[in-house]
């Protein structure tokens, strides 16, 4: 008896060492397995995070192409922009630019949170400048009386009320009234409307310029009060490497205004002041710009042939030199103006026509939007 409970107990006590041993192990596995979860976490924590700052770093990146297009164009894997700290953390990023080609670009960042990094990139498209569409054909700040010797082929809109005696084949709009006795709307009267943004490029804005990377500067001319085909800068010899636009800068000599007599003229006219057309002319605007950017009024003397390829922004729209004048006055593009549109008593055919490449025009100081910015392929 004595020598079976010795045995029971020899038993006994090897089953609780190992069930104790067992435990001790299954013990260990599982704190083990716990801090393996845990680096885990954290790891996964910290490549989450990273992830998340180099595609900030693309964010801001996309931003400097839109603002700030020369000095991201620096960058390089070599001299990347930054390092930009996150949260007053160690954790940053840096960004840099590859230029393929002319609006053509390829941005990339790189993260690094504690001892990781995280790498993305996108392939990107940009616009050359920003750009200003009219809201139409035919567009004005305030409220206008259209006469019956304009015809309009394309839509009108104001933002302050119209009374209308020409001929408007399309829609009109306006945020005030709109009082078209004799019916002569083809499309649809949009009265009470919501005001609309004009382009607000101003002809300063022209003096120097930049497409893409590359800074250009207008022609400007000596103290004159005429402007014709014999001037070294008209007939489009103002297109040069250095103004691919053509941009004239006229510079009046006597008072506020130059005349433009007979003149062919490729490229953009800019003054700060009054031009007066004297005519016959044909001003043709480069893609891309506008014909005329004027700060006061455009005055049209009596037998002015006239013939303008582009849009045409002035503060006072087209008026007649004497009351009245008889001229014909045909643009092709559009025109935009704080008060008036081609004065009533300039008598005549006076023909304003929508073109559609015209609308838009480069918006040099991005007054009104940042260049267009499109993502071809992201890789992370």
């Amino acid at each position: 008896m004595g020598v079976r409970r010795r045995q029971s107990a020899g038993v006994a006590l090897v089953l609780v060492l190992t069930v104790t041993a067992v435990a001790a192990v299954v013990g260990m596995s599982i704190l083990y397995s716990s801090s393996i979860q845990v680096a885990v976490g954290e790891n996964l924590g910290r490549a989450a995070r990273a992830k998340y700052l180099a595609e900030s770093g693309i964010q801001h990146a996309l931003y400097l192409l839109q603002t700030d297009l020369a000095t991201l164009a620096q960058s390089s894997p070599a001299s990347p922009m930054g390092p930009y700290y996150a949260d007053g953390s160690d954790d940053a990023y840096t960004i840099y630019c590859e230029t393929i080609s002319d609006g053509h670009y390829r941005l990339c960042a790189e993260a690094k949170v504690g001892g990781g990094r995280q790498r993305a990139q996108v392939t990107v498209t940009r616009e050359a400048a920003a750009t200003a569409t009219s809201p139409a054909p035919v567009a004005v700040s305030n409220s206008v009386m259209l006469g019956a010797y304009l015809w309009v082929y394309g839509d009108f809109r104001t933002n302050g009320s119209l009374s209308n005696r020409a001929y408007v084949y399309g829609d009109a709009t306006a945020v005030g009234s709109i009082v078209d006795p004799y019916a002569r709307i083809t499309g649809t009267k949009t009265a009470g409307a919501s005001k609309a943004t004009l382009p607000l490029y101003e002809w300063s804005d022209f003096l120097e310029y930049s497409l893409y990377t590359h800074k250009y500067e207008a022609a400007e001319t000596e103290l004159i009060n005429n402007f014709d085909k014999v001037h070294a800068l008209a007939e489009g010899r103002a297109i040069t490497s250095s103004n691919p636009g053509g941009v004239v800068h006229l510079r009046p000599k006597d008072g506020t205004g130059v005349k433009l007599n007979e003149l062919t003229m490729t490229g953009t006219l800019v003054i700060d002041g009054d031009l007066v057309l004297n005519g016959p002319m044909i001003l043709e605007a480069v893609n891309g710009f506008p014909a005329i950017v004027t700060s006061g009024k455009i005055i049209v003397r009596n037998g002015a042939q006239v013939t303008i390829k582009g849009l045409v922004k002035s503060t006072g729209g087209l008026v007649p030199e004497v009351v009245p004048v008889y001229a014909n006055v045909n643009i092709e593009g559009g025109t935009v103006s704080s008060t008036g549109v081609i004065h009533p008593d300039v008598r005549g055919i006076n023909v304003v026509r929508y073109v559609k490449d015209r609308q838009t025009v480069y918006d040099f100081q991005c007054r009104n939007n940042l260049p267009k910015v499109t993502i071809v392929s992201w890789d992370d």
